[in-house]
């Protein structure tokens, strides 16, 4: 099944996607603490090595922490986002415009993110940026 969603678009609607739906909501509108009761306490999110936020991240506010490092080196700039329902993982794909806020370099490249719940909220989550280099290649004059 396709179905429109929030400005894009996701194969299936389950109680995980439903949930992905509405922590990205709040993340977007700075709802963190709302954002956050969809996180399990035990929440790891493991970012691309070698890129300044890289590496796994531990916590209920370890997505908040990695955007505040992120919005403090880039302007980012997010493209449609698909979104397939795969049953305990939820994957979300776009492509992201990286521009250096020290620089005003910019890349453009493809991320995927894998969502992975239990309980009914997600425990994991792994991006996957094809472009690391690009991206790292903006902060350099």
């Amino acid at each position: 099944m396709n179905a429109k969603h929030q400005g894009g678009w996701a194969f299936s609607v389950g109680e995980n996607l439903d949930t992905f739906w509405r922590m990205t909501a709040h993340f977007r509108s700075g709802a963190y603490l709302e954002a956050q009761r969809d996180l399990h306490e035990n929440l790891v999110v493991d970012e691309p090595p070698g890129l300044p936020q890289g590496g796994a991240w531990h916590g209920r506010d370890a997505s908040e922490r990695i955007k505040r490092l992120v919005t403090n080196l880039w302007d980012r700039e997010a493209g449609p986002l698909g979104v397939w329902d795969c049953g305990d993982v939820v994957m979300a794909y776009r492509e992201i415009t990286w521009t250096s806020k020290q620089t005003g370099k910019s890349v453009v490249s493809p991320q995927l993110e894998m969502y992975e719940f239990q309980e009914g909220q997600i425990i994991r989550t792994t991006v996957y940026i094809k472009d690391v280099v690009g991206v790292l290649d903006t902060l350099e004059p």
